[in-house]
């Protein structure tokens, strides 16, 4: 019975896929302003919500972040680091060629290759958290543009940890 179960939801799910246009995560709040790059705010970013440790149920506050943009190349996939003083927030964009555009957060469980180019993965570890992957939300990339110092990637988000918390933000990071 427990394989029939199986089977009928992962071919509901492989139907259903993930497109730009995915209503995933419509139940968190992404915030709504958009955001931009400028030389004044290069470098800044906001994560607020909370995360509860599964093992323990502890609750932790993000706190105030740094963030980071890995960029190798236009045929690696970038990912954005949010991180205060005990906790990093992954946004990992899972397909090369970054676009502005609206991605769907997927349960880092499901193996299935990438629905590019929209399509993304979120995890957070720190503190007692060794790893927590986010099972749903959010990743809008608003922004891609050249600062007078940098090239950027600026954008907002809404992840949801699967019961152990939700985080919401926006970063704007040189690339």
């Amino acid at each position: 019975m427990k394989r029939i179960a199986l089977v009928t939801s992962l071919s509901a799910a492989a139907l259903v896929g993930c497109s730009q246009d995915a209503d995933i995560g419509a139940d968190l709040a992404i915030p709504t302003a958009p955001r931009s790059c400028s030389a004044a705010d290069l470098g800044t970013s906001g994560v607020q919500g909370e995360i509860i440790d599964p093992m323990t149920g502890e609750t932790f506050v993000f706190g105030t972040p740094t963030v980071t943009v890995h960029h190798t190349d236009e045929q690696t996939p970038d990912m954005v680091a949010l991180t205060d003083n005990a906790f990093s927030l992954q946004l990992n964009l899972l397909c090369a060629g970054t676009q502005v555009g609206d991605y769907a957060v997927r349960d880092q469980v499901d193996q299935h290759a990438p629905n590019c180019p929209f399509e993304a993965s979120a995890d957070i570890g720190g503190h007692s958290i060794e790893y927590l992957a986010g099972t749903a939300g959010r990743i809008v990339i608003d922004d891609m543009s050249n600062t007078q110092s940098a090239d950027c990637l600026a954008g907002r988000f809404a992840i949801d940890f699967g019961g152990n918390g939700t985080l919401t933000g926006w970063f704007i990071g040189p690339r």
